[in-house]
């Protein structure tokens, strides 16, 4: 399901989203030798350079915090704070 969300809600990442280099600060991590290679294999390799919003990890929280709320509220309780963090 996760996977189709991606063909449905197609989002920009930073590191293509021109929009957002001017808010940052340091404009590349370059590293000392492993970091330009993998970074340009990794653009090789990625056809598609959309991402899907929501992100998969949000996704995972919030089916954890649905489950916690119908099938265990003291756990549901003690997990609301720690979303903060």
């Amino acid at each position: 399901i996760s996977y189709i969300i991606y063909f449905f809600v197609p989002a920009l990442g930073p590191r293509f989203n021109e929009t957002l280099t001017g808010l940052q600060t340091i404009k590349q991590l370059d590293g000392i030798v492993l970091a330009v290679p993998i970074r340009e294999l990794i653009n090789f390799l990625e056809p598609n350079k959309f991402d899907a919003f929501p992100s998969l990890h949000t996704a995972i929280l919030t089916i954890t915090m649905l489950g916690c709320y119908y099938y265990h509220r003291k756990l549901f309780k003690i997990f609301i704070p720690l979303l903060n963090f």
